[in-house]
Protein backbone atom coordinates (compact mmCIF):
# COMPACT_ATOMS: atom_id res chain seq x y z
CA UNK A 1 0.00 0.00 0.00
CA UNK A 2 1.73 3.30 -1.19
CA UNK A 3 0.39 6.76 -1.94
CA UNK A 4 2.26 9.84 -3.34
CA UNK A 5 1.75 13.09 -2.80
CA UNK A 6 3.32 16.66 -4.15
CA UNK A 7 4.97 19.26 -1.72
CA UNK A 8 4.86 22.54 -2.36
CA UNK A 9 8.45 22.41 -4.02
CA UNK A 10 6.94 20.71 -6.55
CA UNK A 11 8.54 16.87 -5.98
CA UNK A 12 6.77 13.87 -5.93
CA UNK A 13 6.98 11.04 -2.74
CA UNK A 14 6.29 7.99 -2.83
CA UNK A 15 4.73 7.09 0.68
CA UNK A 16 5.36 3.42 1.70
CA UNK A 17 3.68 2.30 5.45
CA UNK A 18 4.39 -1.16 6.56
CA UNK A 19 2.85 -2.42 9.89
CA UNK A 20 5.89 -4.21 11.63
CA UNK A 21 3.53 -5.49 14.48
CA UNK A 22 -0.10 -5.13 13.18
CA UNK A 23 -2.71 -5.89 14.65
CA UNK A 24 -4.92 -3.79 17.38
CA UNK A 25 -3.60 -0.50 18.08
CA UNK A 26 -5.18 -0.10 21.30
CA UNK A 27 -4.16 1.48 24.40
CA UNK A 28 -2.81 -2.10 25.56
CA UNK A 29 -0.90 -2.78 22.46
CA UNK A 30 2.73 -2.26 21.50
CA UNK A 31 3.35 -1.23 17.78
CA UNK A 32 5.85 -0.68 15.21
CA UNK A 33 5.80 1.29 12.18
CA UNK A 34 7.85 2.12 9.08
CA UNK A 35 7.35 4.89 6.78
CA UNK A 36 9.34 5.42 4.11
CA UNK A 37 9.47 8.14 1.35
CA UNK A 38 11.80 8.37 -1.74
CA UNK A 39 12.84 12.09 -2.06
CA UNK A 40 15.09 13.73 -5.55
CA UNK A 41 18.34 13.02 -3.41
CA UNK A 42 17.70 9.33 -1.70
CA UNK A 43 15.37 7.30 0.35
CA UNK A 44 14.01 8.92 4.33
CA UNK A 45 12.83 6.35 6.89
CA UNK A 46 10.89 7.20 9.65
CA UNK A 47 10.59 4.36 12.39
CA UNK A 48 7.98 4.96 14.81
CA UNK A 49 7.29 2.51 17.90
CA UNK A 50 4.17 3.52 20.69
CA UNK A 51 4.69 1.24 23.75
CA UNK A 52 2.30 1.15 27.11
CA UNK A 53 4.28 3.08 29.58
CA UNK A 54 2.12 2.14 32.85
CA UNK A 55 -1.00 4.11 32.41
CA UNK A 56 1.04 6.30 29.61
CA UNK A 57 1.94 5.75 26.13
CA UNK A 58 5.29 6.39 25.14
CA UNK A 59 6.58 7.23 21.40
CA UNK A 60 10.18 6.76 20.00
CA UNK A 61 10.78 7.67 16.65
CA UNK A 62 13.77 7.77 14.37
CA UNK A 63 14.18 9.26 10.97
CA UNK A 64 16.88 7.50 8.75
CA UNK A 65 18.73 9.30 5.58
CA UNK A 66 19.41 5.81 3.42
CA UNK A 67 21.27 3.75 6.24
CA UNK A 68 22.19 7.06 8.18
CA UNK A 69 20.16 7.86 11.44
CA UNK A 70 19.51 11.63 10.99
CA UNK A 71 17.36 12.50 14.50
CA UNK A 72 15.01 10.98 16.88
CA UNK A 73 12.37 11.74 19.14
CA UNK A 74 10.72 10.61 22.34
CA UNK A 75 7.62 12.00 23.69
CA UNK A 76 4.71 11.04 26.24
CA UNK A 77 1.00 10.28 25.87
CA UNK A 78 -0.96 11.04 29.03
CA UNK A 79 -4.74 10.07 29.04
CA UNK A 80 -6.91 12.45 29.30
CA UNK A 81 -9.51 13.41 31.53
CA UNK A 82 -7.99 12.26 34.48
CA UNK A 83 -8.30 13.20 38.01
CA UNK A 84 -5.07 13.00 38.62
CA UNK A 85 -3.32 14.36 35.38
CA UNK A 86 -1.05 17.18 37.30
CA UNK A 87 0.38 14.09 39.19
CA UNK A 88 1.02 11.52 35.88
CA UNK A 89 2.68 14.72 34.41
CA UNK A 90 5.14 15.38 37.37
CA UNK A 91 5.83 11.21 37.73
CA UNK A 92 7.48 11.97 33.75
CA UNK A 93 9.43 15.23 34.70
CA UNK A 94 9.46 18.92 35.74
CA UNK A 95 8.96 20.31 32.19
CA UNK A 96 6.15 17.81 31.30
CA UNK A 97 4.17 18.86 34.74
CA UNK A 98 5.08 22.81 33.29
CA UNK A 99 3.45 22.07 30.10
CA UNK A 100 0.44 20.38 31.66
CA UNK A 101 -0.01 23.23 34.50
CA UNK A 102 0.79 26.03 31.33
CA UNK A 103 -2.59 24.45 29.03
CA UNK A 104 -4.73 22.14 30.84
CA UNK A 105 -6.98 22.17 34.26
CA UNK A 106 -6.22 19.70 37.02
CA UNK A 107 -7.81 16.94 35.19
CA UNK A 108 -6.20 17.51 31.66
CA UNK A 109 -8.54 19.12 29.85
CA UNK A 110 -7.48 21.81 27.93
CA UNK A 111 -8.43 25.10 28.94
CA UNK A 112 -5.79 27.49 28.51
CA UNK A 113 -4.55 28.49 25.31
Amino acid sequence: AGESFTMKRGFDYAFMLNSVNGGDRSRNSDSSDEISFHAPRGTYTVKIKVSRHFLAQKIEASLHYQTLKVGQLTGIILPRPQRVFYEMADEYGGELQWLARMFCNEDGCVNRI
